[in-house]
């Protein structure tokens, strides 16, 4: 069972799943998170193809100032619910915030309503994680579409996958990342990764069988930081899935 690493949730257990899924080990994340260091602090982060969610839980133990989870499996999306519950990061269960359960939405006037649901935009535990059921590449155009760029993109896609490299692309070429900021994608050690316009290769980190790429957004290509977090925005429709 995994558990996370350091922060406020550490030692928290998290639920998996056997079959496909493949879980980031803790010796992977340990080194991930220790390149990272403080640029978590206070950073907006977005936690793609995010299996048991433990990428982006680690980051909000750390001090994230929010993560927005994409995965496109129900399994997986249910299991991420249940695992921010199980480190405090998403509401307890029966109170409002839980994830999963239903928010008002529309104006809000400062008053709790008598069921006790606050507006979604509103609502602390839903700015500070959320989750979205659609697959990475919508995810990111949801989020270019309206001009919200982040701090930290991880990516953990199924190794051989050729949306690792559609990742890189969409990144590169929708300026999603504020400036400064990074994307980290880990991979197998025997797929390399090609830089694509608009982004760096700018380290490479090799753990055993697996390997962690960081690209950063090249002058060019930044964009002033943007306010809006990423766990208020809507999820793509469901009509433009794939």
């Amino acid at each position: 069972m995994l558990r996370i690493g350091t922060g406020t949730a550490k030692g928290r257990r998290l639920k998996t799943v056997t079959g496909a899924m493949r879980p980031t080990g803790s010796r992977v994340r340990g080194s991930l998170f220790d390149i990272l260091s403080v640029r978590i602090v206070d950073g907006t982060v977005v936690d793609l193809c995010a299996g048991s969610g433990s990428l982006g839980i680690e980051a909000l133990s750390r001090g994230a100032r929010c993560c927005l989870f994409i995965d496109s499996d129900r399994r997986a999306v249910r299991m991420i619910r249940d695992n921010l519950v199980r480190c405090e990061f998403g509401g307890q269960p029966g109170q409002p915030g839980q994830p999963g359960q239903p928010v008002r939405s529309g104006p809000y006037d400062g008053q709790v309503p008598h069921d006790g649901r606050l507006p979604l935009e509103q609502n602390p535990s839903n700015r500070k994680a959320k989750v979205w059921m659609t697959d990475a590449i919508l995810g990111l155009r949801q989020l270019a579409d309206h001009a919200c760029v982040v701090d930290v993109i991880l990516a953990d896609p199924p190794y051989g996958d050729p949306v690792a490299q559609e990742i890189v692309r969409t990144v590169g070429e929708r300026n999603v990342l504020a400036p400064g900021g990074l994307l980290v994608l880990e991979h197998h050690g025997d797929d390399p990764l090609e830089t694509c316009p608009g982004l760096d290769l700018t380290r490479r980190r090799n753990i055993g069988d697996t390997a962690l790429s960081f690209f950063q957004p090249v002058p060019a290509a930044t964009v002033n930081r943007s306010e809006i977090l990423p766990t208020v925005l809507p999820p793509p429709s469901s009509r433009t899935r794939r």
